[in-house]
């Protein structure tokens, strides 16, 4: 197998592998926080941003709550369904915006094993992890697939 080849393989397999790993994570995250209890927070930041040469708009949204006597910081807006962190365009950036004030009281749900990792709601479904994860296998099979018949 020549080294162009070779290093495409390892690339292909490094880059599907993440986005498998990383897809497999939000499906476990998006079951999991099911039953996670939530606590009282504050809206600390919230602002559009829009990414340079790109229709692509965020929320950024920063929350801040307490468990157990500890305060804690989190943006996390969204855990599972079509938006994590709330990159999307900008009606539904903006739609997070007029939800979430700052200085608004807010619900905050919270991981019970590892209380810094908050999120303000909960997804209906883990649709785009699926989607993730079904590219990363297929980009894996590829790649293998190539390293096999080489």
């Amino acid at each position: 197998m020549d080294s162009n080849l070779m290093i495409t393989v390892g690339v292909g397999t490094l880059l599907s592998s993440l986005a498998i790993l990383l897809s497999l994570r939000e499906i476990h995250y998006w079951h999991a926080s099911k039953s996670w209890p939530s606590t009282l927070g504050t809206i600390i930041k919230a602002k559009l941003k829009k990414k340079k040469k790109s229709n692509i708009h965020k929320a950024k949204i920063r929350f801040e709550y307490s468990v157990n006597g500890v305060s804690y910081q989190a943006s996390t807006i969204r855990i599972g369904g079509i938006v994590w962190s709330s990159s999307a365009g900008r009606g539904q950036a903006e739609e997070f915006l007029a939800k979430y004030p700052v200085g608004a009281k807010v619900s905050v749900l919270y991981n019970p094993h590892r209380p810094s990792y908050g999120a303000l709601e909960r997804g209906e479904n883990y649709r785009g992890s699926i989607f993730g994860l079904a590219i990363g296998l297929i980009i894996l099979a590829a790649a293998l697939s190539v390293f096999l018949t080489n």
